[in-house]
């Protein structure tokens, strides 16, 4: 039993390892690389070992940014990896849509007052016209008024 406890942990140190080497050569998103990267068990024997017996290094590995696969699960786990960045362009947008949205609803409250404004002032400016225009039509009432008395004069004179 010692001797496959020896052997066991030697696995485990040997997949920490190459999870390492895959996450120092191919995870650096900093440097350009992607933020996952996978690595490939080509043994589903092997594999399932790990998943039954070292769940915890598989763990550790996905959060390193190392992905563990089997021949059964590695196309499954790169179309999740796909909808996992949509996902995420998705939300990035759905920002950018909330972000224009507000943008527009702060414009249109700034363009909603200056609109009550002018139809205010427009509002006061008909409302002036239509007491200048009575005064207009009572003044021209009364020139109408000494027009005719002028005219009555005149004839009187002649």
């Amino acid at each position: 039993i010692k001797g496959l406890k020896e052997l066991q942990t030697r696995f485990r140190n040997d997949v920490s390892r190459h999870v390492d080497k895959i996450k120092t050569d191919y995870v650096q998103p900093g440097k350009g690389t992607h933020e996952v990267a996978y690595m490939y068990i080509p043994s589903m024997a092997v594999y399932e070992y790990l998943v039954e017996h070292e769940s915890g290094t598989v763990r550790w590995a996905a959060s390193q940014g190392v992905v563990i696969c089997s021949p059964v699960n590695l196309m499954a786990n790169m179309h999740m990896m796909e909808i996992v960045r949509m996902a995420q362009n998705m939300t990035s947008l759905h920002n950018e849509i909330l972000d224009a949205h507000l943008r527009i609803k702060k414009s249109f409250g700034e363009f909603d007052a200056e609109y009550k404004k002018l139809s205010n002032h427009l509002k006061n400016a008909i409302g002036k016209r239509d007491e200048v225009t009575a005064l207009k039509e009572k003044l021209s009432s009364e020139i109408d008024g000494l027009s005719s008395i002028d005219r009555s004069i005149g004839e009187d004179a002649d």
